[in-house]
């Protein structure tokens, strides 16, 4: 029964995670009519559930085209960074993901995941086994938690504005705004390495869309979150 289906496909995208399955598969998974809703599958066959969701199932060639437009994107940016992460390079990297982010069907807001515990979501679209990895974030009103990733990285924001505030760490353990800026389409923020790398941000008048390629898979890595009120710091996995 379709439910059942269902139950198949979530237990191989669990394991796998979406962006693991190839053509072959996608292909059987849009025949099927399966589709995600809000961290779920859902089957078009049962029309209580799948009413209003046809229109979000993309085709196979849709997502073969987007795979294969980041997968070129990581190998450049591997080769921009090969002679060493600095200033320098990650600058190049965030022009080449600002001239990426205007190719259409360069990413796809799908299985968006909470973040930070509040109103921010994201998905990983591509980690390396190196840790290499491109994700996309959307950035609510509401301004994350002070932060760092244990990573250096490059955000470059593809719809609304977003308020980016970079943060240093003094000597007796508290934090402070070292500077602030407004990014919109296109425009993009580097960051070096801990302990270069603390952060916060927020959507202005609305929410902000932005791709961030990191050197580390910091899903995966506990990071800091810091209270620049109380001085205090707590560690914890990303939720």
């Amino acid at each position: 029964g379709g439910h059942s289906l269902v139950d198949a496909w979530r237990h191989l995208i669990d394991a796998r995670g979406w962006n693991r399955l190839d053509t072959r598969e996608l292909g059987e998974l849009v025949e099927a009519r399966i589709v995600a809703e809000a961290g779920r599958l859902v089957d078009l066959g049962d029309a209580p559930r799948a009413r209003g969701l046809e229109h979000r199932v993309p085709s196979v060639d849709e997502l073969s085209q987007t795979n294969r437009m980041v997968a070129d994107f990581m190998a450049t940016a591997r080769e921009l960074l090969s002679g060493g992460v600095n200033e320098e390079s990650l600058q190049a990297v965030g022009r080449l993901l600002s001239e990426s982010s205007r190719e259409r069907g360069f990413y796809a807001e799908r299985e968006m995941r909470s973040l930070h515990g509040g109103q921010t979501t994201s998905r990983v679209l591509q980690s390396d086994a190196d840790g290499l990895t491109l994700m996309l974030g959307r950035f609510a009103p509401e301004e994350t938690p002070v932060h760092n990733h244990h990573s250096w990285g490059v955000a470059c924001v593809v719809e609304g504005r977003d308020r980016y505030r970079h943060w240093s760490l003094d000597d007796d353990g508290r934090v402070r705004v070292l500077y602030e800026m407004i990014l919109g389409p296109g425009e993009f923020v580097t960051w070096l390495g801990h302990p270069h790398d603390i952060h916060s941000q927020q959507g202005v008048d609305g929410d902000a869309l932005e791709l961030v390629l990191f050197g580390q898979n910091v899903m995966k890595i506990e990071r800091e979150y810091y209270d620049p009120e109380t001085g205090k710091v707590r560690t914890a996995l990303p939720q």
